[in-house]
């Protein structure tokens, strides 16, 4: 566990942490990202605890990712990323000191490493709240009065082919697979459908 006391390589496994971490709150999902994050940030907090530290370029690194989450959330997010930029370099240069009280990580690491993590971190955020915050592209409302095609044998439940798409499908009344029918209703992504009349 030695290599955890080099600054480079503590600052390398919080930055990476605080980035997963991100992105698990931003894309909530199976838990892996968020078991990633928790692994890494205990890492770097074995560090930081056995390294010289500076409470305060922790607050500005930590302050970074704050400006970075805002960030996400403007539609002109220019000055918080530079913000988050500004505060996350000047935090990761900081952050660990050698015995003289220097710091003690990289510069051009520091700069590299923040500058990348931002980026990416803004980008697939931007993408997923987009992706979550969209509409439909296809309109839902406009298979109602449609006619398809009976996949599967239809009482209570069954498949439907409509507007080029399978569908779950309900009737009252039972109807044989192969039959044309009618889309009367939508509950969620059920159709409600009935035979088609001649």
């Amino acid at each position: 566990m030695t290599f955890l006391l080099d600054p480079n390589v503590a600052y390398f496994l919080l930055v990476l942490g605080m980035v997963t971490a991100m992105l698990a709150v931003i894309t909530p999902g199976t838990g892996y990202m968020e078991i990633t994050a928790l692994a890494l940030l205990v890492a770097a907090g074995y560090s930081i605890y056995n390294l010289p530290s500076s409470p305060w370029a922790l607050a500005l690194l930590l302050g970074g990712m704050v400006f970075l989450f805002f960030s996400l959330r403007k539609e002109k997010p220019w000055l918080f990323l530079g913000l988050s930029l500004a505060s996350t370099f000047a935090g990761s240069v900081f952050l660990f000191l050698t015995p003289s009280g220097q710091a003690a990580v990289n510069p051009v690491l520091a700069l590299i490493l923040s500058s990348v993590s931002i980026g990416f971190t803004y980008y697939v955020g931007r993408r997923t709240l987009e992706a979550i915050t969209s509409l439909p592209a296809y309109d839902l409302k406009r298979l109602i009065g449609q006619t398809g095609d009976a996949l599967t044998d239809i009482h209570r439940e069954g498949t439907i082919y409509v507007s080029g798409e399978e569908w779950s499908a309900r009737s009252d009344q039972p109807i044989l697979a192969g039959s044309r029918v009618k889309v009367v209703a939508r509950e969620g992504l059920v159709l409600r459908v009935e035979p088609e009349q001649k």
